[in-house]
Parts: C-alpha cells; sequence; structure tokens
C-alpha cells in the first residue's frame, strides 16, 4: 500500500476494530511478524486513552501502529514522542490546517486536539520493538457531547470528507522524514521543529505530575531530552519529564 518515500518501506495490517494495539504486536511478535516498517491500522481501538468505551461508535478517526526494529536502542521514548508528533503536525498541516503540537503527545487546531501520538518500546529477544501509536480524528462528523469542546477533526475543521488511504500515506511520509532526521543525529532539527510549532512556549501552565504534585509556572522551552524547563513564580527555574506528568493545562 505504501512504498516508502525515504528509509523504511511500510507494509500495513488493516483491522476493523482492535482491543489493545499493544497486545496485537506481542501476538504477531510471537508469529514473527514485527519486521521494521509493519504498520498494523485500525479503525476503532478499545483501549483509546481518551475515548475508551466511545470508541466503537466513534466513525472517522484511525489509529496507526508503527513497528520499528532499530537494533540497538538509542532514544528514550520522549524523543520518539517528538519525531512523531512532529511528523504527524507536517502531515495535518499539508492539507492547508492550522495545527500547533502541544508537550509533548498532542496536536491541536485552536484548542481542540485533532491527532495525538504515544510510544511504548517493547523488549524482544532478538532487539527492542519501538511502537508509535498515531491517532488522527480524519473524518469524524460530531464527537459526543462530553468531548465537543476539547476534540475537533480534519472534515470539522474545513468540511471535506478525506480518501484515508492518502491521509495515512502522507502521514507515514513525514513520520518517515522525522524517523530518519532522528536516526541520522539531527535531532537538534526536530527540537527546532517543535519551537516552531508547539502552542505552549511563553506560556503560563499548570503541571499536575502523576505523584499528586502540582508545579505552577511559565513554559520556557525543551532540553535535548524533551524535558520541559518550566520558570517558577518564585524565579527559579525546574525540568519536567513528560512520562511524569499526569495533566498540563495553560492558565488563561
Amino acid at each position: 500500500m505504501y512504498p516508502g518515500y525515504y528509509g523504511v518501506k511500510y507494509k500495513i495490517k488493516s483491522f476493523d476494530i482492535l482491543l489493545d494495539l499493544v497486545g496485537k504486536v506481542y501476538e504477531l511478535a510471537e508469529s514473527g511478524l514485527t519486521e521494521n516498517g509493519l504498520v498494523i491500522l485500525a479503525n476503532k481501538i478499545l483501549s483509546d486513552k481518551y475515548f475508551g468505551r466511545y470508541s466503537e461508535r466513534l466513525e472517522g478517526k484511525i489509529t496507526l501502529g508503527i513497528i520499528y526494529r532499530p537494533g540497538i536502542m538509542k532514544f528514550n521514548e520522549e524523543l520518539l514522542i517528538l519525531m512523531a508528533v512532529i511528523g504527524v503536525g507536517e502531515a495535518i498541516r499539508s492539507y492547508a490546517l492550522d495545527i500547533r503540537v502541544g508537550w509533548l503527545s498532542d496536536i491541536f487546531v485552536g484548542e481542540k486536539k485533532i491527532a495525538y501520538v504515544s510510544c511504548k518500546i517493547i523488549n524482544s529477544y532478538y532487539n527492542p520493538i519501538i511502537l508509535v501509536e498515531v491517532n488522527v480524528n480524519i473524518n469524524v462528523k460530531e464527537f459526543p457531547e462530553e468531548f465537543r469542546d476539547k476534540f475537533t477533526s480534519m472534515q470539522i475543521e474545513s468540511g471535506r470528507i478525506y480518501d484515508v488511504n492518502s491521509v495515512v500515506n502522507r502521514v507515514l511520509m513525514y513520520v518517515d522524514e522525522n524517523y530518519r532526521l532522528l536516526t541520522g543525529g539531527y535531532q537538534y532539527i526536530l527540537l527546532n521543529k517543535w519551537r516552531r510549532m508547539n502552542n505552549i512556549q511563553n506560556k503560563d501552565i499548570e503541571v499536575k505530575l502523576k505523584s499528586g504534585e502540582k508545579i505552577i509556572g511559565k513554559a520556557l522551552d525543551i532540553n535535548e531530552d524533551c524535558k520541559l524547563e518550566i520558570k517558577l513564580r518564585d524565579g527559579s527555574k525546574t525540568l519536567v519529564s513528560y512520562k511524569d506528568v499526569e495533566e498540563i493545562m495553560k492558565i488563561k
């Protein structure tokens, strides 16, 4: 379906409904089918972190599970999320939609999420499996009422119905380009892309950590490990790791 534009040749396996993307990767790994560039395409993921039980009734959203087998694992999950969120953001922006990326996994039009990514490094007998999960709201006509003020779709924003295969191919093209930058030692380019595309820098924010602690201050920048530098109200600065964050909100 997709020949690959740069370094990776993609092979797509499609499913209508999956209970859990990681579980499917383990299942494929046991069968020896998790080669580099395998893409799992699902119309619905019932374990979706935002929509959960609503996923089965949500038409027009797609999930991609992109598998990489890098051999030696040189990158943390935050850098892989950064690579993917920029690639997906660039793909959606190429359809003339004004997107911004957050810190670190969400992609926005205005204040509403249009896409989001995650990453999981799965240990394997031979070498690590990197699973990059990409969720894009493509042809969603409307969301359940409780989600309407937080989520949007490409169709809602443009009034157009999109060819899903075309969007998938474009997402893979841009993610592939940014994966090559990351693996080629050009992560500074990814960091600079984030600085141009983000919606949080120099904004007042409240960060709720998984430990229960809250941090309030101004978002300054991210460092080479994708940790967010925050200037606190007392003038001091602190670094926050994305994996320690439960929720992040901009203070209006």
